[in-house]
This record gives structure tokens, sequence and C-alpha cells, in this order.
């Protein structure tokens, strides 16, 4: 299971971060940074596990989560969430850079690709 939200009554929250990632980029032509935070993984109360993960810096501040079956998995989906939140509107207008590379370092989900 991989989700952004899953019930409006649940309060998303970082919490311990344990992975950050900035990437630079372009917006309304002047330099920006992205600030990408994964939290640590925890237990759902519906028997998941969620982890967090939260960009910040540019034209929009998210926070959202994926789900898994076990840790393993939710910080795996987290991770290619990120990737394919990068890879879309608005950020793929900013023309990220990680370290002057294009590869921002995240699983991209082949149907993506």
């Amino acid at each position: 299971m991989c989700s952004s939200i899953r019930d409006s009554s649940m309060k998303i929250q970082i919490g311990d971060v344990i992975a950050t990632r900035k990437l630079t980029g372009t917006w309304a032509g002047k330099p920006i940074d992205i600030l990408v935070e994964v939290g640590k993984p925890v237990p759902d109360p519906q028997g998941d596990w969620i982890c967090p993960f939260r960009i910040s810096g540019g034209p929009q501040q998210t926070l959202f989560y994926a789900a898994g079956l076990d840790s393993m998995q939710a910080l795996y989906l987290a991770l290619c969430m990120i990737g394919a939140k990068l890879g879309s509107e608005p950020y793929v207008q900013l023309s990220l850079k990680c370290d002057d590379s294009d590869d921002l370092g995240f699983p991209l989900p082949q149907v993506l690709r």
C-alpha cells in the first residue's frame, strides 16, 4: 500500500528525521534550495508502518507519508514517492540538481521514466 492521505483525521508529523538531501534549482528566475527530509518509519495504529517525508523550500511545502507492511517497505515507498513528486509539477519546472547532477538520487517507478 502506498498512500499520501489515508484518514483526514490523522495528523502527519515528520518525527525523528533520519535522512536529508539538499537540492538546488531556479524558481521565478532566482536560485532556490529544496530540502527533502525523511522521517523515521513508525507503526501505524491501523497495523501498517508509515514513513513521513517533507519537501520544503519551493513553491509548495509538502508533508506526506508512505505506508507499508513493515518499516523497510514504508521507507522504500517514501523514497519512491519523493522521486515521483520531484518529477512532477511544480518541482519539474525548477530544473532541480543534486550536487550539480540531474540525477536526484531517488527511485522512480518505471511508469514515470
